[in-house]
């Protein structure tokens, strides 16, 4: 009533060094927690008995993983929980995300406080950042287990019947995802359409639809077909009304950039004030053909003049199938791409040394948070792609078309072979000598996000 006002006074967190009117022992109320359930969770790591030294390193990297970021009472809850388990079972060495997921249904995951748990997926991620477990987008096992899972009924058992047989025929684990890939597109328009998956009692009409709506590929249709092959076999079916349903031949056409659309693009890479993350990725994708696994898997190579990159090299099951390059020395001519490389290496050299690193690896993509060290999932890097063409020319364009594109200004117009020391194959880079081309059309453009590249 006098007139006089309390104004909170501002005070500096000792810990994270931000200002803030109220403070427990001088911190704010998230480094306070942070230290609290710390300590809850080192009394708990002292109290912990394994029930083998395996499980006990397990048990570490899961703690080590929550260290990283912001602790809350609800890690207490489900720190216990992942204890209990491995004071109690034994757990075998991991060697797949497929373990993973089996031992990850075995805990209990429930919600506290907004946060599940989740145990074992934390620790894979933190063997797979240690080199011990391949990236999930990689391991074939854990896509074709999880793929499975989406089918129920009699159609995933009759499913896994038809993998164990394929298995046995010693099919390559690439070929039985290819299988799953085509069954899974069939059983999820049937389901959308008739509300069931058992796409074996559908008529040769309702299959005819199918291929005229959907146009899948020859390989896709042919996977279908050993599926429903194999399914009379084994008496399923007593038709098989797939068998003889053909494929429409479409004109096919490659979707790339229109000339004003490549010099706007040109135009950035080569402005010094655009953004060096943006530039240099659209660099990458418009004159090397990156992939989105090449964005997330290579690394990059920083110590000497101009940068290198250790190109990703997906392992295959049957044999060498294209000519990537193991790394590629960036050129120091011209001018403007030697400024671009410097002022990319400066801003990555910022967020690599804010990066938690669990082991050394010098990842060309870095997340936002700078949480971890894993390559970053290909979705994720086609959305960077996208926010980098939108602030490039206003419009979003697909990593996949920029790719067509690059093929196309490599070539001129000639035969397409020279592709294959890029890594196409040799199928694809021949289609670049005959395929007409088509130029895109502009795309939604999505809100653009304030967050940087890297």
């Amino acid at each position: 009533g006098n007139g006089l006002h309390f104004i909170p006074q501002k005070i500096v967190c000792r810990e994270c060094g931000e200002v803030r009117s109220h403070l427990n022992h001088n911190l704010c109320p998230a480094c306070h927690l942070n230290i609290v359930v710390g300590k809850k969770l080192a009394t708990l790591e002292g109290l912990f008995q394994a029930a083998s030294p395996y499980n006990e390193y397990l048990f570490k990297l899961y703690v080590k993983y929550l260290r990283r970021y912001h602790l809350n009472y609800a890690h207490t809850h489900h720190s216990r929980k992942m204890a209990e388990f491995l004071s109690s079972t034994p757990v075998a060495p991991v060697k797949t995300w497929s373990q993973i997921i089996e031992l990850n249904s075995l805990v209990p995951n429930e919600n506290v406080f907004g946060i599940g748990g989740n145990g074992f997926i934390k620790i894979g991620r933190m063997l797979e950042e240690l080199g011990v477990l391949e990236h999930r987008e990689l391991d074939r096992s854990f896509g074709i287990d999880r793929t499975l899972k989406r089918f129920d009924g009699n159609l995933r058992k009759n499913v896994d019947q038809f993998l164990q047989c394929l298995r046995q025929n010693k099919i390559a684990e690439v070929t039985i995802r290819s299988y799953l890939r085509g069954i899974e597109g069939l059983s999820s328009w049937y389901c959308a359409k008739y509300g069931s998956n058992d796409i074996l009692t559908a008529s040769r009409k309702t299959l005819e639809n199918f291929v005229d709506s959907t146009s899948p590929t020859e390989q896709q249709l042919e996977m279908v077909k050993i599926f429903f092959k194999w399914a009379k076999r084994r008496r399923l079916i007593v038709q098989n009304p797939i068998q003889h349903i053909k494929r429409s031949k479409r004109a096919e056409q490659m979707k790339i950039l229109p000339p004003e659309k490549i010099k706007k693009l040109v135009r950035f890479i080569k402005d010094e004030k655009s953004d060096p993350e943006y530039a240099f990725f659209l660099a990458l994708a418009l004159y090397w053909g990156f992939t989105a696994k090449d964005f997330a898997f290579s690394t990059l190579d920083d110590n000497g003049e101009t940068l290198g990159i250790h190109v990703f090299q997906q392992k295959l099951t049957a044999g060498v199938r294209t000519h990537k390059p193991n790394i590629i020395t960036l050129p120091s001519n011209p001018v403007w791409f030697l400024k671009l490389q410097k002022r990319f290496q400066a801003s990555w050299r910022r967020h690599y040394e804010k990066t938690t690193k669990t082991f050394p690896a010098k990842r060309l993509c870095l997340p936002n948070n700078h949480g971890h060290n894993r390559p970053l999932a290909t979705f994720t890097i086609r959305n960077r792609i996208a926010k980098a063409t939108l602030a490039a020319t206003g419009e979003t364009i697909l990593l996949k078309t920029l790719r067509t594109t690059c093929a196309t200004l490599h070539i001129h117009g000639t035969d397409g072979s020279l592709l294959t020391t890029l890594g196409w194959s040799k199928q694809t880079a021949y289609k670049y000598t005959w395929c007409p081309r088509e130029y895109v059309t502009p795309i939604t453009k999505p809100k653009a996000s304030k967050q940087p590249l890297v």
